[in-house]
């Protein structure tokens, strides 16, 4: 969790709004139906598991995501969710910003 905690520290620096971070499916899943995110930063595991339901989820309601993991292929992923963008750990911050700012973006 320290590391979540700091990606959520730089990630304010970068001027985004953070609702997180959610170490589980079923605490992703509920902070997504109570607020409607604009973006999402993933991690692949999760405490109970594999996040691909709240990325389902999130492609189901339009909400852009990237993938931030150190833990998955990077072609599978995008192979199963062709509109996310995948970040392979360790990654600089300054590429997580530009990327999850652009899939925003695309949004609107």
């Amino acid at each position: 969790m320290i590391i979540a905690f700091d990606l959520v520290d730089r990630l304010e620096d970068c001027g985004f709004t953070v609702d997180g971070p959610h170490p589980s499916i079923v605490r992703a899943l509920a902070a997504i139906e109570t607020r409607v995110p604009d973006g999402a930063v993933l991690d692949v595991q999760l405490t109970d598991g594999v996040v691909f339901p709240v990325a389902d989820r999130l492609r189901d309601m339009a909400v852009p995501f990237v993938f931030h993991s150190g833990h998955a292929s990077p072609e599978e992923l995008q192979e199963r969710y062709p509109r996310a963008d995948v970040c392979t750990k360790p990654c600089p911050i300054g590429t997580l910003e530009s990327r999850l700012q652009k899939l925003v973006v695309s949004r609107k």
